[in-house]
């Protein structure tokens, strides 16, 4: 069969087929969001605040030097003769030839026991200006002597706070310069002699430390003294 195609008022038409023939066309709508939001969980963390106190402390250590040719560290010592010495533990020094230190420095937790001998008849010098007890406290310096120490001269500008014991010896505490000079502790000796502006405080507190070897003052009794004609 032949298809001829005649035009007709400007349409189109195929002959042997029906122009009414129609079709149907799906159509698909889509529809995308323009705006995406999002919503995040907040978080709110705490800290706890710490609070600290300090405690602040001052304190003033004085030394004679920073060098030091001896360091008695705790225990016992036997020395004819030492230079500049630091006492940093409880320490027994034994000085068979008679007292020949430098500089004696007793630390803060340091304390020393002094054991002095010599010949018959020897005399002792202690310059208060080169022994230096920091803790303070006269149960920290303890020199004790031999009978054959028969005097002992203790002087300088510098207080000492020991305890002396020289049964057999003239003690004679003198200088002092222009400012009184005190000895704090404890003193045994034959005869003692102050000059100058010594004074002499007995430590109670040795009366409360036993220390076998040497006696502990019970009471005493100042008698003043008065110049002479």
């Amino acid at each position: 069969m032949a298809i001829t195609t005649n035009w007709n008022g400007g349409h189109n038409k195929i002959t042997g087929y029906s122009t009414n023939t129609s079709y149907s066309y799906p159509v698909t709508y889509y529809t995308y969001a323009n705006v995406l939001s999002y919503t995040y969980q907040s978080w709110t963390y705490s800290y706890p605040t710490t609070t600290y106190s300090y405690v602040l402390y001052s304190s003033v250590l004085m030394y004679m030097t920073n060098n030091y040719d001896a360091v008695l560290s705790g225990g016992k010592y036997l020395a004819t003769s030492l230079g500049n010495t630091i006492v940093t533990g409880q320490s027994t020094l034994v000085m068979p030839n008679g007292y020949s230190i430098a500089n004696l420095t007793i630390a803060p937790g340091g304390s020393l026991t002094i054991y002095i001998d010599g010949s018959s008849g020897s005399s002792l010098s202690l310059d208060g200006n080169t022994v230096v007890n920091q803790p303070g406290l006269a149960q920290d310096l303890i020199i004790l002597c031999t009978p054959n120490i028969t005097s002992f001269s203790m002087g300088g500008n510098s207080g000492i706070n020991a305890v002396v014991v020289a049964p057999n010896a003239d003690v004679s505490l003198h200088g002092g310069g222009n400012n009184e000079t005190d000895f704090s502790g404890s003193l045994m000796a034959k005869s003692v002699t102050l000059s100058g502006k010594w004074n002499f405080h007995y430590d109670v507190a040795l009366s409360r430390i036993p220390s076998p070897g040497r006696y502990i003052l019970a009471s005493w009794k100042e008698i003043p003294v008065t110049a002479g004609p």
